[in-house]
């Protein structure tokens, strides 16, 4: 992404090009009460913004989230050296399985939060944690859990064909073992 267009979205977040990722979360949720479609800080100029224009500068707003999130991200990911994260992105035969637990590693060796992920992944935060603690019983059906684990792994620079290949062949083993029980 080019510097220009990222910078756009800064300004649209009114927030420094420096901002934490923490900061950035602040002015998306301060951002959205005051273009929120039934805002009390709108009403005086109801005239001048229709609904239609400020749900449009709602997804504008969204978009700039989600983009400087993403930025955020991948700039912390580049400060880290090599790290067992590495050995685990690599994806090479024989490497480790990728479990919920090796997923929860990585990212806490990253230093993101799952709120700071589910809001830019807009995966929720329960089902990443769900992922993470491998609670099978509470995760979507499989090809949900798929995408999410595909999306989720993604941003932390695991192969995510790996990640959701080792997944799904637990949770297809825990769910041929939980039918037999019944």
């Amino acid at each position: 992404m080019s510097d220009k267009k990222l910078k756009k979205y800064y300004e649209l977040l009114e927030i420094n090009i420096n901002a934490t990722l923490s900061e950035v979360n602040r002015a998306y949720e301060r951002m959205k009460k005051i273009y929120s479609t039934d805002s009390i800080a709108t009403i005086p100029i109801d005239d001048e913004f229709s609904k239609k224009e400020r749900e449009k500068i709602l997804k504008k707003i969204s978009k700039a989230y989600s983009k400087i999130g993403t930025h955020i991200l991948e700039k912390k990911k580049k400060k880290k050296l090599i790290s067992e994260h590495d050995k685990i992105s690599e994806g090479k035969e024989g490497s480790i399985a990728i479990s919920g637990s090796t997923i929860q590693q990585v990212r806490e060796i990253q230093g993101l939060s799952l709120l700071e992920l589910s809001k830019i992944t807009k995966i929720s935060k329960q089902i990443l944690e769900d992922i993470e603690l491998e609670n099978y019983e509470k995760l979507p059906p499989e090809a949900y859990l798929m995408c999410h684990i595909t999306n989720y792994t993604k941003f932390l620079s695991i192969d995510s064909q790996k990640a959701a290949d080792d997944y799904i062949e637990r949770y297809k083993k825990w769910k041929k073992k939980s039918k037999k029980e019944v």
